[in-house]
């Protein structure tokens, strides 16, 4: 379902199911989704033309971090989201468990819009360098 205002009450029901009773550190609204999909289109037109973005995905786990006094799991909620020609859509929503931290965000390119994102980075002088160890 694509991620926007006017699908706010069936993400809220997807947010919904995945969480249960839970509700401190979980995803449980269409706004924070909504939000998500901002950042994960800014992070990839950051590295690539909005027409080469269909086909990358974006994975966030709610409930950052807690002090380390903090001992006991707790309910987070995971979301996957994927880049189509229209914008993002959510491809899924599901209760998982955390710790202190999260697995936090990550935005996942396809081979293609790696190549070209290493393409345009090398292009403006910027390179990526190793360091040799025998």
């Amino acid at each position: 379902m694509k991620i926007n205002i006017q699908n706010a009450s069936k993400i809220q029901s997807i947010l919904a199911a995945a969480n249960g009773r839970a509700a401190a550190h979980t995803y449980s609204t269409a706004t924070e989704i909504i939000a998500l999909a901002d950042r994960a289109e800014r992070e990839l037109l950051g590295l690539l033309p909005k027409k080469s973005a269909p086909g990358a995905t974006y994975r966030s786990e709610s409930g950052g971090t807690v002090a380390s006094a903090y001992k006991y799991a707790r309910a987070t909620t995971t979301v996957a989201m994927v880049r189509r020609g229209a914008g993002w859509y959510l491809a899924s929503a599901v209760a998982t468990e955390a710790g202190r931290t999260t697995h936090g965000s990550q935005l996942t390119l396809t081979a293609e819009q790696d190549r070209q994102a290493v393409g345009r980075w090398r292009k403006h002088g910027v390179a990526a360098t190793t360091t040799a160890t025998a």
